[in-house]
């Protein structure tokens, strides 16, 4: 999975699963660019991004459509999306 080569990033890495969503990251958790992929493991088509910059700010697409500035609230609507 080539999900960080634009920022520089590590090869993806799977690290959990968030209700139906498969959690992949590419980059360091923190203080470095980062970039997340939740997967949909009922529907392998169906994927949302979140990029974490080295400065604690980030932006992403929801599975409900609203765009996230925050990773934990980006993560929490991944776990209550149907």
């Amino acid at each position: 999975m080539h999900l960080g080569d634009d920022i520089g990033g590590q090869e993806a890495q799977y690290k959990r699963r968030i209700g139906r969503w498969l959690l992949w990251r590419s980059g360091p958790a923190t203080g470095a660019d980062a970039r997340y992929l939740a997967i949909d493991a009922d529907d392998l088509s169906r994927s949302f991004a979140f990029r974490l910059f080295a400065d604690g700010d980030g932006s992403g697409d929801g599975p409900d459509g609203v765009r996230y500035d925050r990773f934990r609230t980006w993560k929490e609507a991944l776990r209550d999306s149907d």
